[in-house]
């Protein structure tokens, strides 16, 4: 039996009915018993409720119910649309997932240390000891903040408990580019930039690299090396895709190419 396409449904209930009904065929140890178990606000009566048409969908149980279904990020986005009748929003068009990388939400910009936290859970020590997740990021975050982010990060679906009870990424890899150059993706970027600026007095060479190039332009050679900079980019997330479960540390890495001064009409 194959997974429902949520982006092929205009009715939430339906959509409901045919996920709970995959996920029992294709998961032996999922029941919605189990699944709202650790949950406040879902229960079996609940969902048997909403398939019944005796009650609707409302915000402050919509994020238990995506739970429930195990919906990926983008998935909840669409179901929302569904369920509430909000426009998606133009910088993310419906689409089916692509099974690997996708541009991220600004939603989970909400706080920026969020992407940080959640690669974190793949590393091996994280994953061996939740706890660990403290030192990895004691630069970044105090405990508290990466406990609200953690929170965060479930009850929006980037991240979901397994069968193991272990904490796992919904979705492999967010991709974070500046096309839309939103008030969180600058917030993002600044701060990723002060990340690597610190992490040139913390890092001994043999753990990091800096390099920086100072060269005229015109627009003609901007927009050339723009492509250049997409491709090796377009290389850069094929090998992350490639190297995922690498999961001994986290690194980050920047391309950031700006003016020194001037103006562009010169």
């Amino acid at each position: 039996m194959n997974a429902p396409n949520i982006f092929k449904y205009n009715d939430p209930v339906a959509f409901i009915r045919d996920r709970v009904k995959y996920l029992k065929k294709s998961k032996r140890s999922y029941s919605i018993a189990s699944a709202c178990q650790p949950l406040r606000r879902c229960s079996p009566a609940l969902i048997s409720n909403i398939l019944a048409g005796k009650r609707r969908i409302t915000e402050d149980r919509f994020g238990d119910i995506c739970q429930v279904l195990i919906l990926n990020p983008q998935e909840r986005d669409f179901f929302r649309a569904l369920v509430f009748g909000e426009a998606l929003q133009a910088e993310q068009p419906p689409r089916e997932p692509s099974g690997g990388r996708r541009r991220v939400s600004n939603f989970i910009l909400n706080d920026w240390i969020n992407p940080y936290v959640k690669d974190s859970i793949r590393l091996k020590s994280v994953q061996e000891n939740l706890k660990a997740i403290y030192d990895e990021l004691s630069a970044l975050a105090t405990r508290s903040r990466i406990d609200r982010s953690i929170s965060f990060l479930l009850k929006h679906g980037y991240l979901k408990v397994d069968q193991n009870g272990n904490l796992v990424e919904s979705e492999p890899l967010h991709v974070l580019g500046d096309q839309n150059a939103s008030r969180k993706i600058r917030h993002f970027h600044k701060q990723a930039l002060d990340l690597a600026k610190k992490g040139i007095d913390r890092f001994s060479v043999d753990e990091r690299l800096a390099q920086a190039l100072v060269f005229p332009l015109n627009e003609e050679s901007y927009k050339e090396l723009q492509a250049l900079i997409e491709d090796f980019s377009e290389q850069l997330k094929q090998f992350s895709e490639k190297h995922k479960n690498s999961n001994q540390r986290l690194y980050q890495f920047i391309i950031h190419l700006t003016p020194t001064g001037g103006s562009k009409h010169e």
